[in-house]
């Protein structure tokens, strides 16, 4: 009786439990508590983990709304918005805390999650400024997997900010580093997000040593999906830079994969590749490779049920954990691109140039969300 230390520690950690169980409203009443027993305590470490509870529980309920639909950061509803804007608040109160503590370590998560939900909120440079004060720190202590994590943050950042080179830097820097550390599935998401952001840059056979580097990462860890993307992303870059032999290579290994993982949305795609380069080179087209055919088990497709289209979209989900680079790819296009959209059109689809630059921006958008 009367043990508020005691409470104090059960109150965060019952929190810290609903939290998981996804009841953030109950956790939010535990973790208060938790902070307002601290602090009559005066207890400045429990404070500070009861604000980095508290930050987390806000963080959670923020993305478990947003979870429904795509969105793009800083396209979230208001409800959304306010509980990552309450989740800023209690993480800069712990920084704050932390610095006057002088416990760096705890000030190094607490400017990753910083850096974690401003991207969220679309505020990109503050981003950048908490990721790379996460990265300097985890520098100071030699953590290779904060690093690791710190450079891909940075590389997606600047993507969002239409700083493409900078955005290389720091994906090489996650590619060697998930290499140093033996992760294959980061290095091949290293080498895909490597791939996209030298098609941006238009280097294609820099682009294309990415893709084939994720490729070969795929193939080794038995990942379809990830080989089914890889094909589709060498096909238009061998495109682009004329190589439409290669390319209808790939573009029939990424329709034979669609196939497989039953995904109509890549058939159509790849069909369609198929077709305009057969039309380039001047071959015949095939029944089953024509775009009016309809996909496999497209009779089928209506009758699929709810467990069965679940289970595909986590196999996918977990292959391409970091997919919404190419939403960023498209939405600075629109932003930053427009006073040159023949040639935009031309980079996005080389096939197609006939397109006009947002309907070639619609393909790419349906062909690339499939996955995510």
């Amino acid at each position: 009786m009367g043990d508020k230390l005691g409470e104090a520690k059960s109150s965060g950690n019952l929190g810290n439990t609903l939290k998981v169980m996804g009841r953030f409203d109950e956790a939010v009443v535990c973790c208060k508590r938790h902070l307002e027993l601290s602090r009559e305590l005066g207890d400045k470490l429990s404070e500070g983990r009861a604000l980095y509870n508290l930050g987390n529980v806000y963080h959670a309920k923020g993305k478990h709304i947003g979870r429904v639909g795509q969105k793009d950061p800083g396209e979230f509803s208001e409800d959304v918005k306010a509980c990552l804007q309450q989740a800023v608040t209690y993480y800069e109160e712990n920084l704050a805390l932390m610095q006057e503590l002088g416990d760096v370590a705890a000030q190094g998560r607490a400017c990753g999650n910083l850096g974690n939900t401003f991207y969220l909120l679309g505020d990109f440079a503050q981003a950048i400024h908490y990721h790379e004060e996460r990265l300097s720190i985890a520098r100071q202590f030699g953590d290779k997997a904060a690093e690791r994590r710190a450079h891909s943050n940075l590389g997606n950042s600047h993507i969002f900010m239409g700083q493409f080179e900078d955005a290389a830097h720091h994906y090489k820097r996650t590619l060697a580093l998930a290499q140093e550390l033996g992760d294959q599935a980061i290095e091949a998401q290293a080498c895909y997000s490597l791939g996209n952001t030298y098609t941006l840059l238009r280097d294609y056979e820099t682009a294309i040593e990415y893709h084939l580097r994720h490729l070969l990462i795929a193939q080794n860890l038995n990942d379809r999906v990830g080989e089914g993307r890889a094909c589709w992303s060498l096909g238009n870059a061998h495109a682009s830079l004329g190589n439409h032999e290669k390319a209808l290579n790939f573009a029939k290994k990424h329709l034979e994969i669609s196939k497989e993982l039953n995904d109509p949305m890549g058939e159509a795609t790849s069909k369609m590749n198929i077709s305009d380069l057969k039309k380039i080179l001047n071959m015949p087209e095939s029944p089953e490779e024509s775009p009016d055919t309809p996909t496999s088990k497209s009779s089928k497709s209506d009758s699929l049920n709810s467990l069965g289209s679940q289970q595909l979209h986590r196999v996918r989900r977990e292959s391409m954990e970091q997919l919404s680079l190419i939403k960023v790819v498209l939405l600075l296009c629109l932003l930053l691109l427009k006073s040159d959209m023949s040639d935009l059109t031309i980079a996005l689809n080389p096939l197609r140039p006939d397109l006009t630059f947002y309907t070639c921006i619609v393909f790419y958008i349906i062909e690339m969300f499939i996955w995510y």
